[in-house]
C-alpha cells in the first residue's frame, strides 16, 4: 500500500469527514515540493505555463470583492497557486465535485486584481468532462481545463525521479483518475457487444422507472447515458430537496471497482449534504447499509449486489428488477426515518 492509501485511510477511519479532495491536492503539492525541477516541470508542462523558479501554496485565500479594505468581503480559497517573479497561476482541482456557483469567475476576477499587469493564468482539473467557455475567463491564453488523467500521465513519465513520483499515479489510478491507455485486443472484441449490453441494461432500469418516480420523483432527461460518461455508471437519478441542501437518488448498474471488487453490481444510492452526517451514518449502520463520507461532498448510503448473483438465475428479469423494487422501498424507508433522526 502506498504512503497515500495509508494517510488516506488513517484519515478515514480517524474523522467522520474524509476531505478526499483536499487531501489529494495536499498529495500532489506535496509530490511536487519534492523537487524543483518537477515542480516548474509541472507548471510549463501540465499547466502550460512558461518559467522557472516557481513557488506554491495550498488553500491560499483572497478577498473576492474589489475593495481589499472592506472587513465584511468574503474570501475566496484557491486550491492551489503557482507564483514566480512574472506569472500568476490558480489552479482549481475537482474530483467528484462540481464548480461552485460562479467559482471560476471570481477566481478570474481575482486574478485580475492581483496582477493588474497581465501574466496571469486560470487552470481547471477534472476527474470528469466539464466544459466551460474559455471566453469566460479572458481567453484561451488564460484559461485551459485539465484531466487529472493528464497529471498522472506527466508523473508517470517523471517515475523514476524518486519514490513519491512513482508512487502518485499510481494513487490516482486506483481511485479512477489515471493515464488513458491505448486500445487492446479485448477493448476491440469489448466494443462489438457494447450496444446490446446497453440495450440489455437500459432495459431492465426502465422496467423500475415506475416505482422509482413513485418513491424518488421526476426522473430529469439527461440522467441515462450521461451518468455512463460522467461517473461510471447506467441509471437513473432524482434530484430532489430531501434535505435542507440538496439531496439526490441512483438507481441502476455501477462498475466503479473501487468501491466493490465484484464490480459491475447493481446500486441503489442516497446521496446528500446535510448538517447532520454523523446522524444519518450512525443510521445506515444501524440499518446494515453502506456508508460513503466524501467529506465536503456530501455521505452516501446504498446498497449493492454483484450482477455475477443473477447470472445463474433461471427468470433474471425478473429478479433483477425485484431486487431494484426491493431495495429502492429500504432506501425509500432509510430517507424517512433519517428525516426523523436529524429533526
Amino acid at each position: 500500500m502506498s504512503i497515500f492509501d495509508r494517510v488516506l485511510g488513517l484519515v478515514r477511519s480517524n474523522f467522520d469527514r474524509t476531505p478526499f479532495e483536499d487531501l489529494t491536492t495536499e498529495f500532489l503539492a506535496g509530490v511536487l515540493e519534492s523537487d524543483q525541477e518537477l515542480l516548474n516541470s509541472f507548471v510549463n508542462e501540465v499547466l502550460q505555463v512558461a518559467g522557472s523558479d516557481y513557488s506554491m501554496f495550498t488553500q491560499k485565500n483572497y478577498k473576492a470583492g474589489e475593495d481589499v479594505n472592506d472587513k465584511n468581503q468574503l474570501f475566496r480559497r484557491i486550491d492551489m497557486v503557482f507564483s514566480n517573479r512574472d506569472n500568476l497561476v490558480f489552479l482549481e482541482n475537482k474530483i467528484e465535485s462540481e464548480e461552485g456557483i460562479d467559482q471560476l469567475k471570481a477566481y478570474y476576477n481575482i486574478l485580475k486584481k492581483e496582477k493588474p499587469e497581465g501574466n496571469y493564468y486560470l487552470r481547471y482539473c477534472t476527474k470528469y468532462y466539464d466544459p466551460k467557455n474559455p471566453e469566460d475567463y479572458g481567453d484561451r491564453n488564460i484559461f485551459l481545463q485539465l484531466r487529472w488523467s493528464q497529471v498522472a500521465t506527466f508523473f508517470y513519465n517523471y517515475r523514476k525521479q524518486n519514490s513519491l513520483v512513482r508512487e502518485f499515479p499510481l494513487f490516482l489510478r486506483r481511485h479512477g483518475m489515471g493515464q488513458i491507455e491505448s486500445f487492446k485486443e479485448e477493448d476491440r472484441e469489448t466494443m462489438q457487444f457494447v450496444f446490446t449490453t446497453l440495450e440489455k441494461m437500459h432495459q431492465s432500469v426502465e422496467l423500475i422507472t415506475h416505482n422509482f418516480e413513485k418513491y424518488f420523483g421526476g426522473i430529469p432527461s439527461k440522467s441515462w447515458e450521461k451518468q455512463l460518461l460522467f461517473r461510471n455508471r447506467y441509471g437513473i437519478v432524482s434530484r430532489h430537496g430531501i434535505f435542507i441542501d440538496k439531496s439526490s437518488v441512483f438507481v441502476g448498474f455501477c462498475f466503479d471497482k473501487h468501491l466493490n471488487e465484484e464490480a459491475p453490481v447493481l446500486q441503489v444510492l442516497l446521496w446528500c449534504k446535510s448538517d447532520n452526517d454523523s446522524a444519518i451514518i450512525d443510521l445506515a449502520k444501524q440499518e446494515g447499509f453502506n456508508h460513503h463520507n466524501w467529506g465536503v461532498d456530501g455521505i452516501g448510503v446504498s446498497v449493492e449486489k454483484p450482477l455475477s448473483g443473477f447470472l445463474t438465475i433461471e427468470n433474471q428479469s425478473t429478479e433483477v428488477n425485484r431486487w431494484f423494487e426491493t431495495k429502492m422501498k429500504m432506501v425509500n424507508e432509510f430517507i424517512v426515518n433519517s428525516l426523523k433522526s436529524v429533526n
